[in-house]
Protein backbone atom coordinates (compact mmCIF):
# COMPACT_ATOMS: atom_id res chain seq x y z
CA UNK A 1 0.00 0.00 0.00
CA UNK A 2 1.72 3.23 -1.01
CA UNK A 3 0.79 6.72 -0.75
CA UNK A 4 1.66 8.00 -4.21
CA UNK A 5 0.94 11.71 -3.00
CA UNK A 6 3.33 10.98 -0.08
CA UNK A 7 6.30 9.46 -2.38
CA UNK A 8 5.87 12.28 -5.03
CA UNK A 9 4.76 15.05 -2.88
CA UNK A 10 6.48 17.49 -5.39
CA UNK A 11 4.40 15.94 -8.05
CA UNK A 12 1.25 17.92 -9.57
CA UNK A 13 -1.79 15.12 -10.83
CA UNK A 14 -3.22 15.57 -13.55
CA UNK A 15 -5.75 13.88 -15.75
CA UNK A 16 -6.84 14.38 -19.19
CA UNK A 17 -10.51 12.75 -19.50
CA UNK A 18 -10.57 12.15 -22.60
CA UNK A 19 -13.61 10.03 -22.58
CA UNK A 20 -14.27 8.77 -19.05
CA UNK A 21 -16.43 5.76 -18.90
CA UNK A 22 -18.74 6.86 -16.20
CA UNK A 23 -19.88 9.68 -19.03
CA UNK A 24 -20.03 7.26 -22.03
CA UNK A 25 -22.14 5.21 -20.53
CA UNK A 26 -24.48 7.36 -18.86
CA UNK A 27 -24.90 8.87 -22.25
CA UNK A 28 -25.17 5.58 -24.08
CA UNK A 29 -27.86 4.22 -21.40
CA UNK A 30 -25.52 1.04 -20.43
CA UNK A 31 -26.06 -0.38 -17.22
CA UNK A 32 -24.51 0.57 -14.38
CA UNK A 33 -25.52 -2.57 -12.45
CA UNK A 34 -23.09 -4.50 -14.64
CA UNK A 35 -20.24 -6.28 -12.79
CA UNK A 36 -17.71 -4.03 -11.78
CA UNK A 37 -19.15 -0.71 -13.34
CA UNK A 38 -20.27 1.24 -9.94
CA UNK A 39 -16.61 0.09 -8.92
CA UNK A 40 -14.95 1.35 -11.59
CA UNK A 41 -16.64 4.42 -12.15
CA UNK A 42 -16.30 5.22 -8.71
CA UNK A 43 -12.39 4.89 -8.96
CA UNK A 44 -13.18 7.16 -12.05
CA UNK A 45 -14.87 10.06 -10.40
CA UNK A 46 -12.77 9.53 -7.35
CA UNK A 47 -9.50 10.49 -9.41
CA UNK A 48 -10.87 13.09 -11.22
CA UNK A 49 -11.47 14.81 -7.97
CA UNK A 50 -8.45 14.21 -6.14
CA UNK A 51 -6.31 15.95 -9.57
CA UNK A 52 -4.81 18.92 -9.02
CA UNK A 53 -5.77 19.52 -12.60
CA UNK A 54 -8.13 18.17 -15.07
CA UNK A 55 -7.95 18.53 -18.71
CA UNK A 56 -10.69 17.90 -21.41
CA UNK A 57 -11.22 18.67 -24.92
CA UNK A 58 -14.16 20.40 -24.54
CA UNK A 59 -16.56 22.71 -22.26
CA UNK A 60 -19.23 20.21 -23.17
CA UNK A 61 -17.56 17.37 -21.75
CA UNK A 62 -16.94 18.84 -18.49
CA UNK A 63 -20.56 19.47 -18.42
CA UNK A 64 -21.25 15.78 -18.84
CA UNK A 65 -19.11 15.25 -15.86
CA UNK A 66 -20.66 17.01 -13.77
CA UNK A 67 -23.56 15.38 -14.94
CA UNK A 68 -21.82 12.09 -14.10
CA UNK A 69 -21.77 13.41 -10.34
CA UNK A 70 -18.05 14.72 -10.69
CA UNK A 71 -17.24 17.58 -8.54
CA UNK A 72 -14.84 19.82 -10.37
CA UNK A 73 -14.08 23.43 -9.71
CA UNK A 74 -13.11 25.93 -12.08
CA UNK A 75 -9.41 26.85 -10.67
CA UNK A 76 -8.20 23.05 -11.28
CA UNK A 77 -10.45 22.79 -15.08
CA UNK A 78 -8.54 23.35 -18.65
CA UNK A 79 -10.18 22.78 -21.75
CA UNK A 80 -7.47 21.65 -24.30
CA UNK A 81 -9.25 21.14 -27.84
CA UNK A 82 -7.09 18.19 -29.92
CA UNK A 83 -4.96 20.40 -32.34
CA UNK A 84 -5.29 20.00 -36.14
CA UNK A 85 -2.22 19.03 -37.34
CA UNK A 86 -0.88 19.55 -41.12
CA UNK A 87 1.80 16.82 -41.22
CA UNK A 88 1.74 17.04 -45.02
CA UNK A 89 1.55 19.59 -48.13
CA UNK A 90 -2.35 20.28 -48.80
CA UNK A 91 -3.81 17.99 -50.74
CA UNK A 92 -5.17 19.80 -54.52
CA UNK A 93 -8.37 20.65 -54.58
CA UNK A 94 -11.01 18.47 -55.72
CA UNK A 95 -14.03 18.97 -57.06
CA UNK A 96 -16.66 16.20 -55.91
CA UNK A 97 -18.72 17.73 -52.80
CA UNK A 98 -18.41 14.76 -50.07
CA UNK A 99 -19.68 15.19 -46.53
CA UNK A 100 -18.24 13.50 -43.99
CA UNK A 101 -18.75 12.58 -40.89
CA UNK A 102 -16.66 11.40 -37.91
CA UNK A 103 -17.21 9.63 -34.62
CA UNK A 104 -19.23 6.97 -32.69
CA UNK A 105 -22.17 6.27 -34.32
CA UNK A 106 -24.61 7.55 -31.52
CA UNK A 107 -27.71 9.54 -31.57
CA UNK A 108 -25.71 12.36 -29.47
CA UNK A 109 -23.40 12.48 -32.21
CA UNK A 110 -26.56 13.69 -34.45
CA UNK A 111 -25.68 11.12 -36.63
CA UNK A 112 -29.71 10.55 -37.05
CA UNK A 113 -29.78 14.44 -37.64
CA UNK A 114 -27.12 14.20 -40.42
CA UNK A 115 -28.46 11.34 -41.75
CA UNK A 116 -32.04 12.85 -42.17
CA UNK A 117 -30.43 15.68 -44.14
CA UNK A 118 -28.97 14.06 -47.18
CA UNK A 119 -31.78 13.57 -49.12
CA UNK A 120 -31.97 17.57 -49.41
CA UNK A 121 -28.54 18.22 -50.09
CA UNK A 122 -28.40 15.19 -52.50
CA UNK A 123 -31.38 16.29 -54.67
CA UNK A 124 -30.00 19.76 -54.83
CA UNK A 125 -26.34 18.48 -55.87
CA UNK A 126 -26.09 15.47 -58.12
CA UNK A 127 -22.50 14.64 -57.73
CA UNK A 128 -22.45 14.61 -53.44
CA UNK A 129 -21.96 11.80 -51.42
CA UNK A 130 -21.76 11.17 -47.96
CA UNK A 131 -19.35 9.05 -45.93
CA UNK A 132 -19.89 8.15 -42.72
CA UNK A 133 -16.70 7.17 -40.40
CA UNK A 134 -17.07 5.57 -36.67
CA UNK A 135 -17.90 2.20 -34.96
CA UNK A 136 -21.27 1.20 -35.06
CA UNK A 137 -23.45 1.12 -31.73
CA UNK A 138 -26.75 -0.48 -30.89
CA UNK A 139 -28.24 2.85 -29.88
CA UNK A 140 -30.80 3.08 -32.67
CA UNK A 141 -34.39 3.72 -31.39
CA UNK A 142 -35.03 -0.01 -31.73
CA UNK A 143 -31.73 -0.97 -29.90
CA UNK A 144 -30.22 -2.21 -32.84
CA UNK A 145 -27.05 -1.01 -35.71
CA UNK A 146 -27.22 2.99 -35.20
CA UNK A 147 -25.37 2.28 -38.84
CA UNK A 148 -28.40 0.59 -40.44
CA UNK A 149 -31.19 3.02 -38.85
CA UNK A 150 -28.91 5.96 -40.08
CA UNK A 151 -29.09 4.24 -43.40
CA UNK A 152 -32.67 4.17 -43.39
CA UNK A 153 -33.02 7.72 -42.92
CA UNK A 154 -32.05 8.78 -46.18
CA UNK A 155 -34.34 7.30 -49.28
CA UNK A 156 -33.67 4.47 -51.18
CA UNK A 157 -32.81 6.30 -54.62
CA UNK A 158 -29.92 7.92 -52.84
CA UNK A 159 -28.27 5.37 -50.73
CA UNK A 160 -26.01 4.54 -53.21
CA UNK A 161 -24.71 7.59 -52.14
CA UNK A 162 -24.15 7.10 -48.67
CA UNK A 163 -21.55 4.97 -47.10
CA UNK A 164 -20.30 3.84 -44.25
CA UNK A 165 -16.57 2.86 -43.16
CA UNK A 166 -16.81 1.44 -39.68
CA UNK A 167 -14.10 2.53 -37.48
CA UNK A 168 -10.43 3.79 -38.61
CA UNK A 169 -7.52 4.25 -37.36
CA UNK A 170 -6.36 8.41 -36.79
CA UNK A 171 -4.02 7.84 -40.22
CA UNK A 172 -6.65 6.38 -42.18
Amino acid sequence: DVDVRARFHRSRFVVHAHTPMCVEERLQGADPARFGRSIYHRWEREALEAADGVVATSSGLFDELRLSAVRLDAQRTAVVPYPIERTAAPAPVRRERTIVLVGAVQPRKGVDVWAKSLDEVFAKHGDARAVLVGGDTPTSPEGGSMIEYARSLVAEAHRDRFVTTGALGHPE
